[in-house]
This record gives structure tokens, sequence and C-alpha cells, in this order.
């Protein structure tokens, strides 16, 4: 018979070895074990590098990053701007309007020295008005820009915009003016040019991704244009009219600019630009005209 004590002595033995097995159950994950980790088929476990809260092991979230950078304001490569843009014209010269004021300039001498003997009114009996000093003005600019970003610094795209040339004078009537010059009685407002350009357009934006984003600008291409223009320094009795027919020629220039995104999408843009063209028609071979602009308006970005 066993005693008491060795009775005990066995329970205590069983209990620690009932205790070392369910320790070891608990430590070693098998078919046995219900609390081990579940397997995770979908490459997320630990053998991937990650823990249960989707993070690597370097603490940082295992989500790809967004491919895109829709939300981000500035220019942006493959991505495509339209803007539309006004402003005044802040000064024009070249030999297109040299030629005009030059022929003005020899009618007021021709009035000065040989008075009503080359000069008549358009009326007979009303003497002639003396030739008034002519004046020239640009009008308002008006373009549209299409960008594409082509480079992280680099834009492509075209350019079309239009502006016009009004002169107040007092122009030959042509009709009446075959044996003496007929003038009109006072000076009057007319479009002498109105042309329409169509260029390509080459940006560089040293700053990108920005909310201002400063460029330049550079433009070429050709332009079509109407109005009229004197053939010669003075009156030629036999040409019909003064209108221009078959207005064409080159254009190019270029232009600084600041373009502001209020959002990724949307903005304002400023911009002074200038252009030299060589314009032709059938009343002369080459003459050129400059003209500066500064500009205003808005964008867009599509895509």
């Amino acid at each position: 018979m066993k005693t008491m004590h060795q009775m005990n002595d066995v329970a205590r033995k069983k209990s620690f070895l009932i205790a070392i097995l369910m320790f070891a159950s608990i430590a070693a994950p098998g078919p046995w074990n219900m609390s081990a980790a579940p397997r995770n088929d979908s490459g997320d476990g630990p053998e991937n590098g990650k823990n249960a809260n989707g993070k690597t092991a370097t603490g940082k979230s295992g989500a790809k990053p967004s491919a895109g950078k829709k939300n981000t304001r500035g220019f942006l490569p493959g991505k495509i701007q339209l803007s539309l843009m006004g402003g005044a014209s802040l000064a024009s010269g070249g030999s297109f309007l040299r030629h005009e004021k030059d022929f003005d300039a020899n009618l007021r001498t021709q009035y000065l020295l040989h008075g009503s003997g080359r000069i008549q009114s358009f009326a007979p009996g009303i003497p002639a008005p003396p030739p008034l000093h002519s004046s020239y003005s640009a009008n308002p600019i008006a373009q549209f820009d299409m960008e594409y970003g082509a480079a992280s610094r680099l834009g492509l795209g075209f350019s079309i915009f239009q502006f016009s040339l009004d002169a107040r004078r007092q122009n030959v009537i042509r009709e009446l003016s075959y044996e003496k010059q007929t003038i009109e009685p006072y000076a009057r407002e007319r479009m002498i040019y109105m042309g329409t350009a169509a260029t390509v357009l080459i940006a560089y934006h040293p700053w990108p991704a920005r909310r201002f984003d400063p460029y330049l600008a550079l433009r070429a291409g050709i332009v079509g244009f109407s109005g009229e223009a004197r053939q010669y320094l003075t009156h030629d009795p036999l040409r019909g009219s003064d209108r221009v027919s078959g207005g064409r020629g080159g254009i190019y220039g270029g232009g600084i600019g600041i373009n502001f995104y209020m959002s990724p999408e949307l903005g304002f843009r400023l911009e002074l630009s200038g252009y030299n063209q060589a314009l032709r028609s059938d009343l002369f071979s080459v003459r050129r005209l400059h003209s500066y602009h500064g500009l205003f308006g808005i964008f867009i970005r599509v895509s």
C-alpha cells in the first residue's frame, strides 16, 4: 500500500507533466493548437514582411502609392492645359505703319505747298479742308493656347490669336481723284489691319509642380490679314482701291508669363508678349509689323 505522501508526490508529477504538455502545445503551432494564427493565403502574412496591421517591417503602410498626380498644382508632364486670354496692345510699329504715316505726311505737304491747285474738296465749291494729323492705334488682342506637358519642364502646343489696327485720317477719294486729289472733309476712323495668326508654341517652365508657375514661351507660324494700305507714298490715280487682297505672312515672337493655380484644374494666367510679322499682299511685297501686348486670362487642365 502506497503512503499518502507517495500518492501526493505522484499527483504533483502528473500535474507538472500536464502543464509542460499544455505549454508545448501553445508554443508550437500544430493541428492541435487552436490559438495558432490562421494561414494567410493573400501573401500579406509575416512571411511577406507584413504584420497583422498591413504594415511592412519598416513600419510603413503596405498600400501602393497613387500612380498619378491628379491633385498636384503646377505644370506637370502628360497634362493638357487650355487657356483663353485677352488684353491691351501696348505698342506697334514697323514698315507697315511707317508707310501709312509717310503717305499722310506727303498729303499734308502737298496741301501746304500747292493748296487747292492739287487737292480739292469732295464737293465742288467747298474749299478743301487741310489734311489733319493722322493717328494710329492698336486694338486689344485675344489669344487661345493649348499646351501639352511633353517633359518635366517643357510644354508643346499651339496658339491662335487675333488683333487689329485702327487709323483716324482723311483718305483720298479715289473715285473723284482722276485730275485732282479729292480728300474726305474730315478725319474718319477705319480699320487698316485685322490679322489672325496660328503658331506653334514651345514653353519652358523652370519651376514645375508649383502653385506659382513662371514660364517662357516661343511662338512661330503664319498669319492672314485684311484691311487697307497705300501702294505708294503718293496717290496713284490708276489704282481703284486701297483694300488689301490676299494678305498673308509669317510671324514669330515670344513672351514671359506666370500661371497661378487656384486648384489643380483651374487658375489665372498673366503674360507679356511681342511679335514680328512679315506681311505680303497684292499691294506690296513685304512690310513688317511689330506689336507688343499685355494679356490676362484663365486656364483649365483637362487631363
